[in-house]
């Protein structure tokens, strides 16, 4: 995808629509497809087949890929597992060791809506590593998990719950199955971090924490903060916090992270926030 660069990526599918590209599809759901170095790796598998089309839109051949990473057990997150694994046979799949303990319900329905997605696509599966702890894949690439709350959650959390895959023991749902990416480059850290449960600044605190390096150059992700639930307070501690220890940060944000809250980043760092869409490119 290029040479003088560490990393490219491309958003397979988002909610937003390409400006120029109408061919490409869109749901509520993010896949992104990515290479560091000379690795072609993909982070979620959207809600449905559409990642898989929007690729082949895109010329980008799924079997090539080599490892699959779930950032958690969300379906618009998961639900093209099964599409993935029938176009690709060898990938390794990279989630938390918890993702297949729970069912998991959105509780901002008139009723518990399930938006759990097919545990049994990955227990037994010999192409599932179930990652325990925050690890290093390569010496600048690692997987970070359990990250701790130092600072805001997001607030639409609250809406979110698991039980057990029985159905029992319904209760909020903390995310201990999420994960997320450090990239390792040369000035600074990429993170990859699908929708940010853990919260954007906890998650970033604890990958310079993981990595030692505290520089983060580039923030991919939605960020969970939905309209009507975000607060100004999480508003005004991403932004402090980024000033006084992030003050280079981009952020490219889409897919949770609503129009009102994304204005409010925006208008408060300037130049520095971007929203995403399907089949957008970037390349650092």
């Amino acid at each position: 995808m290029k040479n003088k660069n560490t990393f490219s990526a491309q958003f397979l599918v988002d909610n937003r629509e390409n400006p120029s590209n109408s061919t490409l599809q869109t749901e509520h759901g993010l896949s992104l497809f990515f290479q560091w170095h000379d690795q072609r790796l993909l982070f979620d598998v959207g809600l449905s087949t559409r990642f898989a089309k929007n690729a082949e839109t895109l010329n980008i051949d799924i079997d090539s890929i080599s490892d699959l990473f779930l950032s958690h057990g969300h379906k618009d997150h998961t639900g093209g597992l099964d599409c993935f694994l029938s176009n690709n046979t060898h990938a390794s799949i990279w989630a938390s060791k918890n993702i297949t303990t729970y069912k998991y319900f959105s509780m901002r329905h008139e009723q518990p809506k399930d938006i759990s997605f097919k545990v049994n696509l990955l227990v037994d599966n010999h192409r599932y590593h179930p990652v325990h702890t925050s690890m290093w894949l390569t010496e600048d690439m690692a997987i970070i998990t359990n990250i701790p709350r130092q600072y805001y959650s997001p607030q639409a959390n609250n809406k979110l719950e698991v039980s057990n895959l029985d159905g029992s023991n319904q209760r909020l749902d903390n995310f201990d199955h999420e994960i997320v990416l450090a990239l390792k480059d040369t000035d600074g850290l990429i993170i990859l971090s699908p929708c940010s449960h853990s919260g954007l600044l906890n998650i970033m605190d604890a990958c310079t924490s993981f990595t030692g390096e505290k520089r983060v150059k580039a923030f991919i992700g939605g960020l969970h903060l939905l309209d009507n639930f975000v607060t100004i307070e999480e508003i005004n501690e991403i932004v402090q916090v980024c000033r006084d220890k992030y003050p280079g940060i981009q952020l490219y944000t889409g897919h949770c992270t609503g129009e009102e809250a994304g204005a409010l980043l925006k208008k408060a760092m300037p130049g520095q926030v971007q929203f995403f869409f399907t089949g957008m490119c970037l390349e650092f």
